[in-house]
């Protein structure tokens, strides 16, 4: 097939009028899809609605083909598309994405192509001439929602298929042998809505969301390394030890946490100060403990605002 040359003036890429929907919600570039997502699949579907006028002026009454040009940085393919007219003046292309298999910078633009041949036409209007390309649009996979942090790294899993016996819940908390919050892409609108939500109502839900699963996982993990913290305690203690020492019993991820915590939990202190009263609060009542631990993890994530801006935005709605 001779490839399509450039012709002497071209439309501007505003003509095309380019939309994408990834999973039917209409996107701006560039875009983002997390690879770690077991089976998930993304439907995308790139849309054009040409500017009659300027494509007429460049090819009069000759028919235009529209072509979806798809290139990948990672894998080195580039691919051309053929689009069909989905309604009258508008073509469209859809292209399943299997986010297990794909991976890095995929770059979509449209291309028109003059389709019939005259040979006693300009230039401009001869056959497989490009009459213009629209603006790229990226989409990366394999960007994370969030960053891991030092101990945490964030999955995405089908739970009706990876935890059947979870498979309602929206995430799901392992600590051995590695730290792993896995969230449930089975959730119906919840991966777009971790995802892309940018503004509005959806990204204060979407701050909130996460701001109840960071609740829950901080919780989890504390009341984990505590309760691991007290074992070690009683086991020093049986021995004669200095009770901080317990801390060297604990895991690396459990250490961490508390480090991470311990300041905050015992506001004020100087420098490794904190450890002693958190032996002191663990041995006296660990229960109490973790009540008191729940309404500070509850103010640092500021899970109250957020809700409070959710409802707001929904009754301005």
């Amino acid at each position: 097939m001779r490839t399509p040359h450039l012709a002497i003036k071209t439309a501007d890429p505003e003509s095309f009028h380019l939309e994408v929907t990834v999973d039917n919600e209409a996107q701006q570039t560039p875009f983002n899809l997390y690879s770690d997502a077991g089976q998930l699949e993304a439907l995308v579907e790139i849309s054009v609605t040409p500017d009659t006028e300027v494509f007429n002026d460049l090819c009069g009454t000759r028919n235009i083909e529209y072509h979806v040009w798809e290139e990948s940085s990672k894998s080195r393919r580039s691919t051309l598309h053929d689009m069909v007219a989905s309604k009258p003046g508008t073509w469209s292309f859809k292209r399943k994405i299997e986010l297990n298999e794909e991976y890095g910078n995929l770059c979509w633009s449209v291309v028109a192509v003059s389709k019939a041949a005259d040979p006693i036409a300009t230039v401009e209007k001869a056959s497989g001439i490009i009459l213009g390309q629209s603006e790229d649009f990226l989409i990366g996979i394999d960007s994370p929602i969030e960053k891991s942090g030092n101990f945490l790294k964030i999955k995405w899993r089908k739970f009706e298929e990876h935890f059947p016996s979870a498979k309602h819940n929206m995430f799901r908390l392992e600590t051995d042998p590695s730290l792993v919050l896995y969230l449930n892409s089975s959730v119906d609108g919840l991966y777009s809505l971790l995802t892309t939500a940018k503004r509005g109502m959806r990204r204060d839900m979407k701050k909130s969301i996460f701001a109840m699963i960071k609740m829950d996982v901080w919780q989890s993990l504390i009341s984990k390394a505590t309760i691991d913290l007290s074992r070690a305690l009683e086991v020093r203690r049986s021995m004669g030890d200095d009770l901080d020492l317990a801390f060297e019993d604990l895991a690396d991820w459990q250490f961490k946490i508390l480090r991470h915590w311990g300041p905050r939990i015992h506001f004020g202190l100087e420098g490794d100060a904190w450890r002693q009263h958190m032996i002191d609060s663990v041995r006296e009542s660990h229960s109490a403990y973790l009540s008191i631990i729940g309404a500070i993890v509850q103010r640092d994530v500021h899970i109250s605002s957020e809700f409070e801006r959710v409802i707001m935005n929904q009754a301005e709605g």
